[in-house]
């Protein structure tokens, strides 16, 4: 079992600096590099912001850790391991967890675990807010079109008037969580 959270690793050592530390390769303006993996000579390595890497050529690709890990043939452990020392992230790879280092770690996975049900709750929120809006809106636009009163002799519905007061907010709601 892992005792160490991996995203430490990510968080803390981007991939640029993977790669330059053990390629020796700076990036481009446009963040490309020639992949070490292919030998390339060209720029065909791109290097996200998020840790990913990507080469349009050999298809070779991950983050931090997969990098390490193709580069030098090594497992995962020995690729956590190699970026923990290289970098001086002093993260608990080759020692038990102090009590104090598990709490935290528990801590920590509680909160990502609150962050990603958040994300989930708030995501069916605004598909919920979203479909009110549409419904809103569409039921709006068909009082407006059947109710019309030059469609019915100029007489004025109740329905009619409540829709035209309520298009454009309608129209504002569903275009905001569109």
């Amino acid at each position: 079992m892992v005792s160490f959270d991996t995203d430490d690793i990510k968080q803390f050592v981007t991939i640029q600096d993977v790669v330059e530390r053990y390629c020796g390769l700076h990036p481009a303006r446009n963040g490309r590099v020639p992949c070490p993996f292919h030998n390339g000579k060209d720029n065909n390595m791109a290097l996200y912001d998020d840790g990913r890497y990507y080469c349009y050529v050999c298809g070779a690709n991950g983050d931090q850790i997969t990098f390490v890990r193709n580069l030098f043939n090594v497992d995962f452990i020995t690729a956590c391991k190699m970026l923990n020392q290289d970098f001086g992230l002093g993260l608990a790879i080759d020692r038990e967890l102090t009590g104090f280092e598990k709490r935290e770690m528990e801590k920590k996975r509680k909160q990502k675990q609150q962050l990603k049900e958040f994300v989930q709750n708030a995501t069916k929120w605004r598909q919920i807010e979203l479909e009110k809006a549409e419904l809103l809106y569409v039921t709006c636009d068909k009082i407006l079109t059947r109710m019309n009163p030059k469609k019915l002799g100029n007489k004025i519905s109740p329905l009619w008037i409540w829709a035209t007061h309520n298009i454009s907010a309608a129209e504002y709601e569903y275009n905001k969580y569109r």
